[in-house]
């Protein structure tokens, strides 16, 4: 089998025709390429060889002077050409299939990536915990205390009134208990929004949004889990012996002296059982959190939307994690809580 070595046909010059070897032209010599001012070696435009070419374009090839370094390279039309291009340029193409483009396509694939996965910030699980946490933990205690200062009262009048207003009030305290949490959220984000009602007083008082944010995150906590405070506290104010409060009237104590010394002394349990309910509802929240706090970790992001994160990230050790101290935590908190109430409580 005789193997015919491939020549290359010189490119034609706009200035003179093109001449074949039979007319007796030998052709370009190696490493030799024609532009529009004439020949010259060493321009790294039509080196065949991959380790003369790098040679070349770095200018410290045999035949290579300074103006043929990587910077000095022009075309046709005096810009200045890219390495890469360059080498292309007078490059033999390779044939389909063959060595030269499976070589190509391994170098391609060894080139470092953008964005390597050494470098990528990755927060381990442990932090992420603890940062979670640390917001759930501030924002269900924020949140219980409200619901403390803003329920009895509001209790207390849906228990003893006889207004008209009162069955429209009930229902929309206990509107969160059919509705999903989703909806509540959405009506919320409009109202938080810069040119919704809270969000405009908020700019107006503070000067910074109420979506997105800590304090907005408390609003819709309120109202969420408003009905599982209010609750059990109408229930019990409901069961009163209304006699101590006759007598009291009749002593002269006004009604929020009577409410403030006397109510509330007599209601201790129900106030620790609607605390820890509504404490214990706040740390489990996952709509009205997505939809208002915006998932912003340190600030927004609780333990059941890192949970979340954690599953969509295929990250089941992580979710196991988060999932079972939060269970840990509810049956820890209600099991005391169940107790403490049956041992009862003094005075």
């Amino acid at each position: 089998m005789v193997f015919r070595r491939q020549t290359r046909r010189p490119r034609q010059s706009p200035d003179r025709p093109l001449r074949s070897r039979r007319d007796g032209d030998p052709g370009p010599p190696r490493g030799h390429t024609e532009t529009s001012d004439g020949p010259e070696r060493g321009t790294g435009l039509s080196f065949r060889g991959e380790r003369s070419r790098g040679r070349c374009l770095r200018g410290v090839g045999p035949g290579c002077r300074p103006e043929h370094s990587r910077r000095a390279l022009l075309d046709r039309s005096g810009r200045p050409v890219r390495a890469h291009r360059a080498g292309r340029r007078g490059s033999r193409r390779p044939q389909r299939g063959g060595s030269a483009g499976v070589s190509r396509l391994s170098r391609q694939c060894r080139r470092p990536l953008d964005h390597p996965p050494s470098r990528v910030p990755v927060t381990s699980i442990g932090a992420d915990i603890a940062q979670a946490a640390g917001v759930t933990g501030l924002l269900a205690l924020t949140t219980t205390l409200f619901l403390l200062v803003l329920s009895p009262p509001l209790a207390w009048w849906i228990a003893r009134t006889a207004s008209k207003w009162r069955p429209p009030v009930e229902a929309l305290v206990a509107l969160p208990l059919v509705l999903p949490p989703t909806v509540i959220g959405f009506y919320l984000l409009l109202a938080m929004a810069p040119d919704g009602p809270l969000g405009a007083i908020a700019l107006a008082v503070a000067g910074a949004p109420l979506a997105f944010t800590f304090a907005g995150l408390v609003i819709g906590s309120i109202v969420y889990s408003l009905p599982f405070v209010t609750g059990p506290l109408a229930s019990a104010f409901r069961t009163m012996d209304t006699h101590l409060l006759e007598a009291a009237s009749s002593l002269g104590v006004g009604p929020a002296a009577r409410f403030l010394r006397l109510v509330l002394p007599m209601h201790r349990k129900a106030l620790v059982a609607a605390g820890v309910l509504g404490f214990a509802h706040t740390v489990g929240e996952f709509g009205i959190v997505l939809m208002i706090g915006g998932n912003i970790p340190g600030e927004t992001r609780v333990l059941s939307i890192a949970l979340f994160d954690r599953v969509e990230m295929l990250d089941y050790a992580g979710a196991h994690a988060i999932a079972a101290l939060l269970l840990v935590f509810s049956l820890v908190v209600l099991t005391f809580t169940y107790r403490w109430l049956r041992q009862g409580v003094p005075g």
